[in-house]
């Protein structure tokens, strides 16, 4: 049985976290993808 790999993705606001992971999942690989945020307070 092969084992998966686990990416952690961190960094700063835009730093291109999503980007990142968008590239993995457009190579076909199976993935789980967890975004998160603050809400704003529109200030």
């Amino acid at each position: 049985m092969e084992r998966g790999k686990i990416i952690l993705v961190l960094g700063g606001t835009r730093s291109g976290k999503s980007s990142f992971a968008e590239r993995l999942a457009s190579k076909g690989q199976r993935i789980g993808y967890l975004a998160t945020a603050l809400l704003g307070t529109g200030k």
